[in-house]
């Protein structure tokens, strides 16, 4: 899946499409987010931070919940689901 795909890209939709990542497919930016959690054990960011370090649209970062790549924390914040630690095969 492209990640224009994912977050219903759409040319002119405004600053909070991921165009910065369009081009990249949501294995690898699942990859990248792994990546990251890895060098930082233990990170927790607010919506606003992992948007901004991943270059990821609102919808975009739901879809990363929603496949158990991340997890919603109570007090808001997002974090590495440890309960799928590698969703999408990337173990290998």
């Amino acid at each position: 899946m492209r990640l224009g795909q994912a977050a219903n890209f759409r040319p002119g939709a405004g600053p909070r499409v991921a165009i910065v990542m369009r081009g990249m497919d949501l294995d690898m930016l699942v990859a990248r987010v792994l990546a990251d959690f890895r060098e930082f054990p233990g990170m927790q960011l607010t919506a606003r931070q992992a948007q901004r370090l991943w270059a990821v649209d609102d919808h975009l970062l739901e879809v990363l919940v929603h496949r158990g790549v991340l997890r919603r924390q109570s007090n808001g914040t997002i974090s590495h689901s440890r309960a799928a630690a590698y969703p999408l095969g990337l173990n290998r």
